[in-house]
């Protein structure tokens, strides 16, 4: 997962869609409990600007807008200021990938990195805010065209596929990869060879509060043990998930949802991007603010609701369930969250 880089003019529209939005029905949202003793560290970058390698605060970001992990625990960030795809050790070290400055000649007139994941065999799919294209880097640095031809809403095989704007990206074990095409209103699904087909989503634009069966702006998509994925949905202020019968159940209410993850015992993590925290829903759909400060932009590292965040985005748990890591795009810092077990 990864969550959509908040331009100015992005900014704009939120306000836009936000007055336009005031007098519509909007789903209710659970109360928010506060109890937390989660720890709040930076692991890597010191809130300067740039794309300097090193450990810890050594390093720097530019925007870090998408972000997973693999298996043996290492963070990957897309860091869409840079168009770069860099490794951060869970001690902190910071690389770039082999080959992953790539991203720069591919990326074109766009807003940033639009997701990013990793397969078990450690090859990265990776997309652009505004694409239409899926690409893969392999560990030693190849990169491929895996599916798109185009703005379109096409399912088939990669090279007659079409997506607009396919971003929030996750993979299973058998390393097909699903994303989240905004402009399509649809969550879709391309296999290694790069076939793709449509998980969920008629392409029909849904008014706020009026569906909760459809989409308006599906922007992080996370796959849990259960077989289910979970995705955010920011402009209808939600979290839903998604069963494999194709029902879709409601699962909470927040100012604006953007990146997602989900442990193996169901709960649900998610970053409210405007109110600058981290929610954790569980499967009964209680809401506990778990980090951060709501509604208060900062940088500030501690425990609970005195750590600050600014515009979080995308998160990944580490192999244990125990960590969270949050791309605290505001920041330009790779937060560590030790979760309250």
């Amino acid at each position: 997962m990864y969550t959509r880089t908040l331009t100015p003019a992005l900014f704009i529209c939120i306000a836009v869609g936000l007055t336009a939005c005031s007098k519509k029905q909007i789903t209710p949202t659970p109360p928010i409990k506060k109890e937390s003793d989660a720890i709040v560290t930076t692991l890597a970058g010191n809130g300067t600007y740039g794309s300097s390698n090193g450990t810890g605060a050594a390093a720097t970001f530019a925007y870090p807008d998408a972000i997973c992990t693999d298996a043996l625990g290492n963070i990957y960030v897309g860091d869409g200021g840079d168009y770069l795809i860099r490794k951060v050790t869970p001690g902190g070290t910071v690389t770039t990938v082999p080959n992953g400055e790539v991203v720069k000649g591919q990326g074109g007139l766009v807003a940033g990195i639009g997701g990013l994941t990793v397969d078990p065999s450690g090859t990265f799919y990776y997309t652009f805010e505004l694409g239409s294209a899926l690409f893969k880097l392999s560990p030693g640095g190849t990169s491929t065209l895996v599916a798109g031809a185009g703005l379109g809403d096409v399912d088939g095989p990669g090279d007659i596929a079409r997506f607009s704007n396919l971003i929030g990206l996750t993979c299973d074990a058998q390393g097909n990869v699903y994303g989240c095409d905004f402009e399509n209103f649809k969550v879709r699904k391309i296999t290694p060879s790069g076939d793709v087909s449509t998980v969920l989503g008629t392409g029909a634009y849904v008014a706020p509060g009026i569906d909760t069966t459809g989409f308006l702006s599906l922007q992080s998509i996370a796959l849990g043990k259960d077989g289910n994925f979970y995705v955010t949905d920011p402009d209808m202020y939600r979290v839903t998930k998604l069963l494999p019968s194709g029902r879709t159940v409601f699962m909470a209410g927040m100012s604006y949802p953007a990146g997602i993850a989900v442990d193996a015992s169901g709960n649900v993590y998610v970053s409210d991007m405007l109110d600058h925290v981290i929610n954790r829903i569980s499967q009964d759909g209680t809401v506990t603010l778990i980090a951060g400060t709501k509604g208060k932009r900062g940088y500030k590292d501690g425990i609970g609701k005195e750590a600050q965040f600014a515009l979080p985005q995308s998160l990944a748990l580490d192999p244990t369930g125990k960590i969270l890591y949050v791309a605290d795009a505001g920041n330009s810092v790779i937060r560590k969250i030790v979760l309250p077990q």
